[in-house]
């Protein structure tokens, strides 16, 4: 089960952020977007918050199922995701201040 609950996860998770956050421009030049993005990606920093966390959340409740693990982190970061691309999207739409020169 946990093979399957985790593609899942995986797929959707990469979907959610290429349809919002990929698509919000946070340089203007490509090439310093892709360096950035490779070197500093925002979805390690997303994995660093959430494993975590999680982990506290399954210790805490005793989860023993690796599927159940792997759908309590697609949970907990469907909001990052979300806030992240709130931000972004104030940032780029709203203040102007994005995309970086």
């Amino acid at each position: 089960m946990y093979p399957l609950v985790s593609t899942i996860s995986f797929v959707a998770r990469f979907y959610l952020c290429y349809i919002t956050i990929e698509q919000l421009p946070v340089f203007s030049n490509d090439a310093l977007g892709w360096v950035f993005g490779q070197i500093l990606s925002i979805y390690t920093l997303f994995r660093l918050i959430c494993y975590p966390i999680v982990g506290l959340i399954s210790s805490h409740l005793e989860v023993q199922s690796a599927a159940l693990r792997s759908a309590m982190y697609f949970i907990l970061y469907l909001p990052l995701v979300g806030i992240y691309w709130l931000i972004l999207s104030l940032l780029t739409n709203i203040f102007g201040v994005l995309p970086i020169s």
